[in-house]
């Protein structure tokens, strides 16, 4: 990915998004619109992106906060760990070391809902997991897809600290903590 000039891509409700690329990350920012977990569900099916029911309970519940923010995003490409290193745990450890934080679930969907499976393959990113909700012991509940196994989808992942991922999985963070209150942001 290093060297290359990524496109910017326009939002249908008129916000820009930059996607930059350097060395094994991908920087990606854009404004959210501000609308509800129900209104997103709906949104994306519009736009033909399957979604299971457990994904649509999760952005219709309590736990989806929309916000006017502009996220600031990191993904960090697979291919940055060895195979017997690229674990959520490892990636998760690596990108608190850098300053990064989890995602929200309005920051998934918005990211789902911009980035097409062509502009992911584009980017040499077959599957992206963003590393967002709630933890329970040692499972890792994470939205996500993958345009190999189940193209134009949004998926939910309950996956084992120790599970390997693919080389082409994209890992996605935020450059800034997000807080659970509309509109409020932690400095």
């Amino acid at each position: 990915m290093k060297g290359k000039k990524a496109k910017e891509t326009e939002l249908a409700f008129g916000e820009l998004n930059v996607f930059r690329e350097e060395e094994g990350y991908v920087h990606i920012s854009f404004r959210s619109p501000g609308i509800s977990g129900s209104e997103w569900v709906e949104k994306l099916k519009s736009k033909g992106i399957e979604m299971e029911p457990r994904v649509e309970a999760i952005l219709r519940s309590k736990q989806f906060v929309p916000t006017n923010n502009t996220y600031k995003l990191v993904i960090i490409c697979g291919s940055q760990f060895p195979y017997g290193n690229r674990t959520i745990a490892v990636v998760r450890e690596s990108a608190y070391s850098k300053g990064l934080f989890k995602v929200t679930l309005e920051a998934a969907c918005i990211l789902r809902y911009l980035l097409s499976d062509k502009e992911a393959k584009g980017m040499f990113l077959h599957s992206l997991v963003a590393v967002s909700t709630h933890a329970k012991k040692e499972f890792t509940n994470v939205l996500g897809f993958d345009v190999d196994d189940k193209p134009n989808s949004l998926q939910t992942y309950c996956v084992k600290e120790i599970l390997r991922w693919r080389r082409s999985t994209g890992f996605v963070f935020s450059k800034e903590k997000i807080i659970k209150h509309r509109n409020e942001k932690i400095k």
